[in-house]
């Protein structure tokens, strides 16, 4: 079985609470206690946008434990380009990509 792909390791000082994204995008993250990795995914489907996914204003945030089990989503407001959301998480937590 291929091991599931992760987009960041949450360090453990950080797990359980709330994480402010740093530069100018304005957002808090609830990180779930137990959550050791978490994945950026852009919600436009082909139908809304035919770009690169690194422009898609639309982004949720899936939370997975140690074995990659599913624990919680966050939704994010509109207006964050994913792009400048990486970025910024690559400052805090550990990239996996």
């Amino acid at each position: 079985m291929k091991q599931r792909e992760f987009d960041f390791f949450v360090p453990k000082d950080l797990r359980g609470k709330p994480l402010a994204v740093a530069g100018k995008l304005n957002l808090s993250l609830a990180l779930p206690e137990n959550a050791q990795y978490l994945s950026v995914n852009p919600l436009e489907n082909e139908e809304e946008f035919l770009g690169s996914q690194a422009d898609s204003n639309r982004q949720e945030i899936n939370y997975y434990d140690s074995d990659g089990k599913y624990l919680s989503t966050q939704e994010l407001d509109r207006g964050i380009i994913t792009s400048n959301l990486m970025h910024e998480l690559e400052r805090t937590l550990v990239k996996e990509y």
